[in-house]
């Protein structure tokens, strides 16, 4: 499994690479995929993921921010980004699966 940080700047790229890339599934699509596998997790990732990569927030602010880990925090922070990228892949995926057919 790839790091938090090593996805998150995956999933940046893949969400702003043009269609004539890897991907077959358009831009809008894969974003609106981040989107709703963003929406789809719970709150408390949301806010983790916020807050690490909008704000900028290291993994020991996060942790003394909400009372836990810096461990545990990575931990949530990188389940969230896999399950993200593993929604992207799934619907690349079904696009392709739908294109052949």
């Amino acid at each position: 499994m790839k790091d938090g940080k090593t996805l998150w700047r995956d999933l940046r790229t893949l969400a702003n690479q043009n269609s004539h890339g890897r991907w077959a599934i358009s831009l809008e699509m894969r974003r609106s995929v981040v989107s709703s596998a963003i929406d789809q997790l719970p709150e408390g990732a949301r806010m983790l993921l916020a807050l690490r990569y909008y704000e900028c927030l290291g993994f020991n602010e996060l942790a003394e921010a909400i009372g836990q880990s810096p461990s545990d925090v990575k931990q949530v922070v990188s389940e969230s980004i896999e399950k993200i990228y593993q929604d992207l892949i799934e619907a690349e995926e079904r696009h392709l699966k739908g294109a052949r057919e």
